[in-house]
This record gives C-alpha cells, sequence and structure tokens, in this order.
C-alpha cells in the first residue's frame, strides 16, 4: 500500500476539553486522509505527542489515551 499526500489539521487553543475536541475534529476531516492519525498537546512546558497507522477511531480507540493528553492546546 503507497502512501497518499491528503490530510486534514485541526486545532484548538485554549480550552479545557482541546484534546477530545480536536479528537472529534479529526473524525471529521478524515476523509482527506485515513492512512494515519495524531495529536500533539501542550500547556506550555512540555509537548506531549500520540500517533499512528489507521483510522482516528483506532489510533484513539484506548480512552486513556486522551486522557494522558489532556491540555489546554491540541492540534
Amino acid at each position: 500500500m503507497s502512501l497518499e499526500h491528503s490530510c486534514g489539521i485541526f486545532g484548538v487553543y485554549g480550552h479545557d476539553d482541546a484534546v477530545a475536541q480536536t479528537c472529534w475534529g479529526l473524525q471529521s476531516l478524515q476523509h482527506r486522509g485515513q492512512e494515519g492519525a495524531g495529536i500533539a498537546s501542550t500547556g506550555g512546558d512540555d509537548v506531549k505527542l500520540h500517533a499512528g497507522r489507521g483510522l482516528v477511531a483506532d489510533v484513539f480507540s484506548d480512552p486513556t489515551i486522551l486522557e494522558a493528553l489532556a491540555n489546554p492546546v491540541a492540534m
């Protein structure tokens, strides 16, 4: 399988639920590219990242992943 060059980018700034909102946004944009998904988040001092190959629902199927990424800025 070859990778396509389409993608969707979604971000939320300054919201307590930024990571979950970003996950929902990525699901809405999933038709732009279905090979993989990822979210990076920050609270200012560090960046947390989770990414993987597959659909958004598969990459973020474990609810503890979103909890571990919790920050007010996510993309």
